[in-house]
């Protein structure tokens, strides 16, 4: 997924009129990918094995004068399993979804604290996290914000989020998910005199 200079700028500009109408320290983030590959191949090649020994069988195919099949298919089923590893079609298609799910938490947790999320004056941090190879979207808040908002009070927010990926306007999701998150925020964290920025405004983009 690929962001131009305007797309930065509008994410930006997102965050910092939100965090005038809060006291929430607001981080946007993607990343490539949470989930790990390597049963992708396994799998495939495991899927292509058994369709071609299917249509082997249907066909009714003699082993002896077809010997020299063997090895052909074999690179085929390899190569073809191999070049699925990078692809994020497959890694949805042959991962469950809880699986998924899991896998994006965990890295939206990780990616929590190394953003320094968890730092922030009064414990108000939140982020809004997508993977893009998962098509996963993840809203992290810290203990001041979890101790007042339920976790399904970010469903609406994660929601605009994948609006703007349906769309293909990623830029925009982030923007109105931001817009959103802010208003939710501003009911139990209005803005105060000594707030500062604490945060970048900026997405961020993660491999």
């Amino acid at each position: 997924m690929k962001f131009s200079a305007d797309d930065f700028k509008k994410i930006e500009a997102a965050v910092a009129a939100a965090e005038k109408r809060t006291s929430g320290e607001i981080v946007p983030m993607i990343v490539s990918r949470s989930s790990v590959r390597s049963h992708v191949p396994f799998l495939a090649g495991l899927v292509l094995a058994l369709l071609i020994l299917s249509i082997d069988w249907y066909l009714g195919l003699p082993l002896r004068p077809y010997a020299w099949l063997a090895p052909v298919q074999a690179a085929v089923v390899f190569g073809l399993a191999w070049l699925s590893a990078g692809s994020n079609f497959l890694l949805r298609l042959l991962t469950d979804d809880d699986d998924l799910a899991f896998q994006c938490q965990v890295r939206a947790r990780l990616e929590f604290w190394e953003a320094g999320l968890h730092k922030t004056d009064g414990s108000t941090g939140v982020l809004i996290f997508i993977s893009n190879a998962e098509h996963q979207a993840v809203v992290l808040a810290d203990d001041s914000v979890a101790k007042k908002l339920p976790e399904d009070a970010w469903q609406p927010v994660v929601d605009r989020l994948v609006a703007g990926l349906k769309k293909g306007d990623c830029a925009q999701g982030f923007s109105d998910a931001i817009d959103l998150c802010a208003s939710i925020l501003e009911k139990h964290f209005p803005p105060k005199p000594q707030d500062r920025n604490e945060l970048p405004n900026r997405l961020v983009v993660k491999d």
